[in-house]
């Protein structure tokens, strides 16, 4: 579309008479790599109080919003949406979105029911969605307390089934694991498989945190059982803890000519 400022009437204006055309209709388009943006409190509203200065969380102060994990509430990030799509449905380019605030996009960003109304607009039936800050770096994740870590993927992972079906299985999230110990890693993909659970996510380079790579044997438990049980692996690109350590060392406007 050469008119990118339309809103979302204007683009079902649009795209109706595709996506209504007779030979489209047993057609089912899947979006195989959308994101949410997590709501602030997805993680202190799901844990023990003991707790809730320890699980990701946004903090303000005078140089604006900040994902904070533990209670020395160790900096992961601005807490910008994370999304490329502005509230008039107009797109940003290159890095612009990473600097949005929840307020300057889309609310499909972080509400389902304008999710799945701007997805009919599209003609998009399911979309296949990964976390923002709650697995695709392992940040968030990381804790010095175990019992605080593995309630930080619990309490992600049923968040996500919450939405799942409160969509009726058109937003299929990716579940996040306790990449640190594969025994726990089963228990939760078992966990999860039972809950609706479509498919998991997980770092390529788990190596870098500390635990053997996925290429070796240890690795061999959860493969297994997700083969048994019919779960798909994704390895999202944006789990490199090695590129992520890569551009904080050298970014790229420091390596161009």
């Amino acid at each position: 579309m050469n008119d990118m400022h339309i809103g979302l009437s204007g683009l079902q204006e649009k795209l109706v008479p595709i996506t209504s055309d007779p030979d489209f209709a047993d057609l089912k388009i899947v979006d195989v790599d959308s994101h949410w943006s997590e709501p602030w409190d997805l993680w202190t509203s799901r844990v023990s109080k003991s707790m809730r200065n320890k699980v990701p969380r946004v903090r303000v102060n005078d140089e604006g919003r900040f994902w904070v994990v533990g209670e020395d509430e160790r900096v992961l990030h601005r807490a910008s949406a994370i999304s490329v799509i502005g509230k008039n449905a107009d797109k940003m380019y290159g890095g612009d979105f990473l600097a949005s605030e929840r307020e300057s996009v889309h609310e499909a960003a972080y509400n389902m029911t304008s999710r799945l109304q701007f997805m009919d607009a599209l003609g998009i039936h399911t979309q296949i969605c990964y976390p923002n800050v709650g697995g695709v770096g392992f940040g968030a994740l990381k804790n010095d307390e175990l019992e605080v870590r593995q309630e930080t993927v619990r309490a992600y992972n049923d968040a996500v089934f919450e939405f799942q079906a409160e969509t009726n299985n058109r937003i299929l999230p990716m579940t996040v694991m306790p990449f640190w110990d594969v025994k726990e890693a089963v228990k939760e993909l078992e966990r999860c498989r039972a809950l609706g659970s479509h498919g998991i996510v997980i770092g390529g380079d788990v190596q870098a945190s500390g635990v053997p790579s996925l290429g070796s044997e240890y690795w061999d438990p959860l493969f297994e059982a997700c083969v048994d049980q019919d779960i798909p692996i994704n390895f999202h690109i944006g789990a490199s803890e090695i590129a992520n350590m890569i551009c904080r060392e050298r970014p790229v406007a420091r390596i161009r000519p």
